[in-house]
């Protein structure tokens, strides 16, 4: 991918870079549902539209690739910032204490 940004990746290869982001959310998404017993929408549409990316990828330049997955979490990082949340994440933050941490990075 560094040396031949502009090429189309073997298919190896695109599994290796598709499959860090997704492998990632998809822990992350059950980590969280083990915790909470709860899945937020969110996690689950960028954990599926990664392993889409990583199919369109076996089609399109490394660096077009990257940058796809990269818009996908820059959006779902965006998207817990800017949108509210779930009910019952909600309810639970108001029990918190005063300076509590939140969850959210």
């Amino acid at each position: 991918m560094i040396a031949h940004p502009t090429k189309v990746l073997p298919p190896y290869e695109v599994a290796a870079v598709a499959a860090g982001p997704t492998v990632y959310l998809l822990a992350h998404t059950l980590f969280g549902y083990r915790l909470t017993r709860s899945v937020t929408a969110r996690k689950g549409i960028a954990t599926l539209a990664c392993v889409a990316i990583g199919f369109a990828g076996l089609l399109l330049p490394a660096l077009v690739l990257a940058g796809l997955l990269l818009l996908v979490l820059g959006a779902l990082i965006l998207s817990s910032y800017l949108l509210p949340w779930p009910s019952g994440e909600g309810a639970e933050a108001s029990k918190r204490p005063e300076g509590a941490a939140t969850g959210r990075l």
